[in-house]
């Protein structure tokens, strides 16, 4: 007991002194901080200023031209010179399918048409000779005819012999003969001629059709593109319809973004948006190419394609944002490198009436042309620091140019 009291005195004794120190060294109103001067230093003064009135959407880059590259023929891949992701010119080889079948189809079309065009030439000498022969004959019998009229005149009066008569009827009836014979050779040719010419055509048809089957197992690109997918492999079977590749086109996109349905009426086709990609540094201005005309019945939304063109900051499923211009409002913006962020949080520094530096945290909206939004932490006439935050310190005083 004895010793709880001594230990008691002693603790009484202790902060007696403590406090008596503490009170005898500050006295209330005395202190004064000494702030460091930080020199002159750009600053802007804050006022509202009317900008173009938003509305801020999502959306993703997407190649203007896409295909989907099917096979028209069957027979078995060769190869596939590009991989998914590989990119290529117009007219390059994509696959090769196995075409020694059309090939030989093709030998023996043109074996035929080689055969055909000889038997033409044939057939056409010999129809040369044939009208020879039918003027040759024609000439026999015009003779002929002359010859056995006159003789029979001469028969009726008995100026000559029924065996004389009968003689040069024979040979009028031979020179008719004749004539006909040859006429008939001139006809068969001709037919003959007629066939080997449908011959040829059916070769000439016969060689396209090889030709383009044989083009057909050559699948060959039809614009600049990239790959996306791969649907067949090396050795496998392509058939009629089958789908192999899945390309597009590069160096022409467009974003495709959602809309509210509540502002559907306030954008026409040609309208010119701003369009912004983070992840790559783009913004720019691009113009709605296609509103399609339907409206998810859950999310009450419809879609819009922008088109953005061709830039080396665009490839196929970029993340981007879309400002779709809405008339104007007033606000408070500022130049978005005099935002400093600390982690999760963002703010600026200010300069109070007495040149005295605050970090003051801020809460920003869009982002837009090289400006950031303020929706709240700034009033206008407030002044924020606009240069040499590497130097500022929270506390200091600077001196700005009022």
């Amino acid at each position: 007991m004895r010793k709880e009291k001594i230990y008691f005195t002693f603790i009484v004794l202790v902060l007696s002194i403590i406090l008596g120190g503490c009170s005898s060294k500050i006295e209330p109103g005395n202190l004064k901080l000494k702030r460091k001067n930080l020199g002159f230093v750009n600053t802007i003064s804050i006022k509202k200023v009317k900008r173009t009135k938003f509305y801020e959407t999502t959306g993703s880059v997407i190649a203007r031209i896409s295909s989907n590259i099917s096979g028209k023929v069957m027979g078995r891949v060769k190869k596939i010179y590009f991989k998914e992701g590989d990119t290529f010119k117009k007219g390059d080889l994509l696959i090769a399918i196995d075409d020694r079948d059309f090939q030989s189809k093709l030998q023996q079309a043109k074996a035929a048409y080689s055969e055909a065009k000889n038997a033409l030439k044939e057939i056409e000498k010999g129809i040369e000779a044939a009208k020879f022969g039918v003027e040759a004959a024609k000439a026999q019998k015009k003779l002929a005819d002359v010859t056995y009229k006159r003789f029979k005149a001469l028969y009726k009066k008995e100026s000559v012999s029924k065996q004389e008569f009968d003689e040069v009827e024979a040979k009028w009836r031979a020179a008719v003969a004749g004539l006909g014979q040859a006429e008939a050779t001139l006809a068969s040719l001709k037919a003959k001629k007629l066939q080997v010419l449908d011959k040829i055509k059916q070769a000439k048809s016969a060689i396209f059709e090889a030709n383009s089957y044989i083009d057909y197992s050559r699948i060959r690109a039809p614009y600049d593109g990239r790959v996306l997918k791969k649907f067949i492999d090396v050795g496998s079977t392509a058939m009629p319809g089958m789908m192999l590749l899945q390309i597009e086109k590069i160096g022409d996109y467009q974003l495709l973004a959602t809309i509210d349905e509540s502002i559907l009426h306030k954008i026409k086709l040609g309208n010119l948006v701003k369009v912004r990609i983070d992840s790559t540094g783009y913004e720019g201005e691009g113009k709605i190419d296609e509103i399609i005309p339907s409206v998810d019945p859950l999310s009450r939304t419809a879609q819009i394609k922008i088109g953005l063109g061709a830039n080396d900051k665009l490839y196929p499923g970029l993340f981007g944002k879309v400002y779709v211009p809405l008339g104007e409002e007033e606000g408070i913006w500022i130049p978005e490198k005099c935002l400093i962020h600390r982690g999760e949080l963002e703010g600026v520094y200010t300069v109070d009436s007495g040149d005295i530096v605050h970090w003051r945290i801020v809460k920003t909206g869009r982002y837009l042309d090289g400006e950031v939004e303020i929706l709240s932490g700034l009033i206008p006439g407030d002044m924020i620091v606009s240069s040499d935050f590497n130097r500022i310190i929270d506390g200091a005083i600077v001196e700005v140019r009022r």
